[in-house]
């Protein structure tokens, strides 16, 4: 069964067994994309893909690995980094004109088609 951080997310949020321990929903996020990071080390649809939420405490940003078909020539180089702006309109594809939309690196809008967890950044930054 692949994990799903966002029915993960809406269990939570539904059920205060699981509250217990979790100040903010900001680490209730962290930890649905930590548990997706063990389950979900394969190219998965971006429909299915963890999004940045707003918050009382502002934004927390979710950044995920994305497949871009269209910005280069070859597969290699279609991945990108990517994140989604819950309050920006899109300007592009499918999302023309609709609230929330992917961004990838360089800040440009992108219409990614699967997603993977990023990995961890080292641990020993020196």
């Amino acid at each position: 069964m692949t994990f799903d951080p966002n029915k993960f997310c809406m269990d939570f949020l539904l059920n205060d067994e699981l509250q217990e321990g979790y100040g903010h929903v900001e680490s209730v996020v962290l930890k649905a994309y930590q548990q997706g990071l063990k389950d979900a080390h394969q190219w998965m649809p971006i429909e299915t893909a963890p999004k940045s939420l707003v918050t009382d405490g502002g934004m927390r940003g979710i950044y995920l690995l994305g497949y871009v078909p269209g910005d280069s020539l070859d597969a290699q180089g279609c991945m990108s980094s990517i994140w989604y702006e819950p309050l920006t309109r899109g300007t592009i594809g499918k999302r023309r004109g609709l609230m929330g939309t992917w961004f990838g690196e360089g800040s440009f809008e992108v219409e990614p088609t699967h997603w993977m967890p990023l990995p961890q950044p080292p641990k020993d930054t020196k």
